[in-house]
């Protein structure tokens, strides 16, 4: 009796007035809702005391039920969509570069000169292509004592099998080098004339080394054709020359 006496009550409420105001908690249903929702009720009421139904059954009142909520329901604003044509984006072809190729037996070629090199036509011109430093000359003038110091200090020490050090000291250019290169070209032709024993000839080139104990191993490979340690090296090298 008190449900009926609340039911008769909500009917008679202005329910337009409610339903358009923006308070969402106080919602009342209309009078349709509730005659569906007691249906709904007295359904699962009549459901308990049967027991399970078929599946065929248990669809068809799937069915009605959501038929009745939905004829019930106040219908939503259909929202549109507005599909905007876009042209598909074209992508990009990829352009494979292809990698040149080194050919196998390339050699390095230097082209050959237009015009031959010009001769010089005076005495200054010759002077200057003789004082360049790229420049070999063909003797060594004003060298002659310097010469016969070397020659004589590496000769006798060939000659007697023994071993010695000279300290050569001068500004850059004046000739050191070239003149122990012309003191070993003349003793090595000596050695193959048998006019004295035959030796070998190394060369080190201290500015190439980051450490004096490099020498030894230097040496060594020139000698022998062996790499070893600083200090393996040395220790070679003592013993080779200490026997006889």
């Amino acid at each position: 009796m008190v449900s009926s006496r609340i039911k008769k009550q909500l009917i008679l409420l202005d329910i337009q007035e409610d339903l358009n105001s923006d308070d969402d908690d106080e919602f009342i249903p209309s009078k349709k809702e509730l005659q569906s929702s007691s249906e709904e009720d007295e359904d699962a009421e009549e459901e308990e005391e049967n027991g399970p139904d078929s599946d065929d059954e248990v669809v068809a009142k799937k069915s009605r039920r959501s038929s009745s909520s939905a004829g019930s329901r106040t219908p939503r604003s259909k929202q549109k969509t507005c599909s905007s044509a876009r042209t598909p984006r074209k992508t990009p072809r990829k352009t494979t570069l292809s990698t040149p190729r080194t050919p196998r037996h390339a050699t390095p070629s230097i082209p050959s000169r237009s015009h031959p090199a010009r001769r010089p036509t005076n005495v200054l011109e010759e002077a200057r292509t003789r004082l360049h430093v790229s420049s070999v000359p063909e003797s060594l003038p004003c060298r002659e004592q310097e010469f016969q110091d070397i020659y004589s200090f590496v000769e006798s020490k060939i000659m007697d099998g023994t071993g010695g050090c000279m300290y050569i000291s001068g500004v850059p250019g004046t000739g050191k080098t070239a003149t122990v290169h012309e003191v070993m070209r003349c003793l090595q032709h000596a050695a193959d004339v048998e006019e004295i024993p035959p030796f070998r000839f190394i060369e080190i080139n201290g500015m190439k080394m980051t450490d004096p104990h490099q020498a030894y191993v230097q040496v060594l490979q020139e000698l022998t054709g062996q790499k070893a340690t600083a200090d393996h090296a040395a220790a070679l090298l003592e013993k080779r020359f200490s026997n006889p």
